[in-house]
């Protein structure tokens, strides 16, 4: 059996995986609020409509708070959903979820059971922002993605789209003129706010709760990439990277990665992103061997226009 085979064998299997996986959430899915995530935003808008802290808004579940923790263009993102009742607004975006869901594997030539992708099935049941950023970037209206999360900028980047990013800073912007005090909140607080964010997160599972020097490898391993495959990396950094990352930051991965590399983001396990930063820079390097191995074969300059004519 050859690799091709063995490759093909793997690729059939994959939604078998996902299904596997996706048994392991099942227990978390049935002690979970449907659309917890959304119901934390909502709550953080709506406490910033009523003069108070967006960022004591949150959810508790089996004893635990989890407080909102985006940024202030998220809290302004939300407020038009603060005039719905909270029950109403958290269902519309587990149903923006779900569309969203159908809307990337349409766009990304999916088949329809990366719908069972694990990291997709919990945004959704979750009703997290995560999906409907991911679908804006592909389908239009890139610069209103990182109002959702901030980090949609990173993408953005990655695939050089200049414009989006550009506009998308001027909505940021626009958000300190029209909220400045929230702005004033959010960075007094920043440091007390992005250590309860990863603690709400148990560590998260990216790379960020590793050692010092071990995260520092990690970040190199993904500079290789983002050198020669800078769209990879930039749709790969938020999971490998992002402190507090969880396993729904997986659905950042869908546009650019294999099969391999799913599977492995199908796993709820600590700093097992990391390990797809050394792959993507292994392969980038491989990827480029035969060019370099050419390259270093031709003679130099006038040598190699001399040595082809003798051929000829």
């Amino acid at each position: 059996m050859d690799r091709h085979t063995l490759w093909r064998a793997f690729t059939n299997l994959l939604p078998v995986w996902f299904i596997a996986m996706d048994a392991t959430q099942l227990s978390w899915a049935a002690s979970t609020p449907l659309g917890i995530d959304a119901t934390t935003y909502v709550r953080g808008a709506a406490a910033y409509m009523a003069g108070g802290n967006p960022w004591l808004g949150g959810v508790t579940d089996n004893g635990t708070t989890y407080h909102f923790a985006g940024l202030p263009p998220t809290v302004i993102a939300f407020v038009p959903f603060t005039i719905l009742p909270e029950a109403i607004a958290t269902f519309l975006w587990v149903i923006l979820s779900a569309l969203a869901a159908v809307i990337i594997v349409r766009r990304l030539h999916l088949a329809w059971w990366y719908l069972l992708f694990p990291p997709v099935l919990v945004s959704v049941w979750a009703g997290n922002p995560q999906l409907p950023l991911i679908a804006l970037i592909l389908v239009g209206g890139a610069s209103l993605a990182p109002l959702l999360k901030i980090y949609a900028l990173v993408p953005l980047v990655g695939e050089g789209r200049w414009r989006a990013v550009a506009l998308a800073l001027a909505l940021v912007a626009a958000t300190m003129l029209v909220a400045p005090s929230l702005w004033a909140t959010y960075l007094g607080e920043w440091s007390t706010l992005a250590a309860r964010q990863v603690t709400e997160a148990h560590g998260g599972l990216s790379a960020w709760g590793l050692p010092l020097p071990f995260l520092g490898l990690t970040v190199a391993a993904l500079g290789v990439v983002a050198l020669l495959d800078p769209r990879a990396a930039g749709w790969l950094a938020v999971p490998i990277l992002w402190p507090g990352s969880q396993l729904q930051y997986g659905t950042m991965a869908l546009p650019v990665a294999g099969p391999l590399t799913l599977g492995l983001l199908a796993v709820q396990l600590p700093y097992l992103p990391a390990l797809i930063a050394f792959g993507y820079a292994a392969h980038a390097i491989w990827r480029r061997r035969p060019n370099i191995q050419i390259q270093a074969s031709k003679p130099p300059g006038n040598a190699h226009r001399l040595a082809t004519s003798r051929r000829r």
